[in-house]
């Protein structure tokens, strides 16, 4: 990762050399956009971009952040942040230095906030096992799904088969999912 002043002498205004870019609300001065995630970003880019909006979010950067949306062909939409890089003196503006903080720490490790990373996970496993058990449940047996059964599946399979868990093929926690229903108890439908 360059030092703050060479970043910011290559992040000034590197809008311009976005090919086939226009930025009509841009506002005046050095500014940089810094893109954070997309429509299709992983868990990944969008736990560190709440962390990007959240640091550089801070009241003492209002004048000198703003968050960022556009449009693109390929992707949909970019989200990101427009930060100023210099003032009207020249200086390397605060914000500019706190971007420069947080893709520096991204260069040593990727995952920001590793508290949020493992909430959004659990939360998103969790939905994606509750999904998977309605389904099973749908097409193969007589009870209707509740909250109950999620909870005595989600029990029995991190007691009998934990990694199925944190598989994210149905392939692996189908299979898991008709085993801990027969054992729980619940009716086949056929």
């Amino acid at each position: 990762m360059p030092d703050l002043e060479t970043y910011a002498d290559e992040m000034a205004n590197n809008h311009r050399e976005f090919p086939d870019f226009g930025w009509f609300d841009r506002p005046v001065g050095d500014w940089c956009l810094y893109y954070t995630q997309n429509r299709d970003s992983d868990r990944l880019a969008r736990v560190n971009h709440e962390v990007f909006a959240r640091e550089l979010g801070a009241e003492a950067f209002a004048d000198d952040v703003r968050s960022e949306r556009h449009s693109h062909w390929a992707v949909g939409w970019v989200d990101g942040f427009a930060v100023r890089v210099r003032d009207g003196a020249g200086n390397i503006t605060p914000a500019f230095a706190k971007l420069h903080e947080l893709v520096s720490q991204l260069e040593d490790y990727p995952i920001l906030d590793e508290d949020r990373y493992s909430e959004v996970e659990n939360d998103e496993l969790a939905e994606d096992l509750r999904d998977c058990i309605e389904t099973v449940m749908r097409g193969h047996f007589v009870e209707e799904f509740s909250d109950e059964v999620f909870t005595k599946v989600d029990r029995w399979i991190q007691k009998n088969d934990a990694n199925v868990y944190y598989e994210e093929s149905w392939s692996h926690k189908e299979p898991a999912v008709m085993r801990a229903l027969t054992e729980l108890g619940y009716t086949r439908d056929e």
